[in-house]
């Protein structure tokens, strides 16, 4: 059984930890409402603390480069994407002219 509570915008009775359906206040923890913005918080969290763990045991040149690569490789996945979608706009204009 859910808890219920007042929306502090209407006073109308809701679940606590919701979004109130008569004015549209949303009730809920910030994580809950920022879900892409908890992910990449943990994901930078994550990787400082591989890295500082990488630094003490003296292996911080090796974690540098693998993070370098990683990004590196997937910034060369998204510029792939784009080049291949202009290759493709491109072909499909050039046999309309024809």
């Amino acid at each position: 059984m859910s808890k219920l509570t007042t929306c502090k915008a209407c006073g109308k009775e809701i679940d606590k930890g919701s979004v109130c359906s008569n004015c549209g206040k949303d009730h809920r923890i910030f994580f809950a409402r920022h879900k892409i913005l908890t992910g990449l918080a943990v994901l930078i969290i994550a990787i400082i603390g591989f890295v500082t763990n990488a630094y003490v045991a003296g292996q911080a040149t090796v974690v540098a480069i693998l993070i370098i690569a990683i990004i590196g490789h997937s910034l060369d996945k998204s510029r792939l994407k784009k080049f291949r979608g202009s290759d493709k706009l491109a072909s499909t204009t050039n046999s309309n002219t024809k």
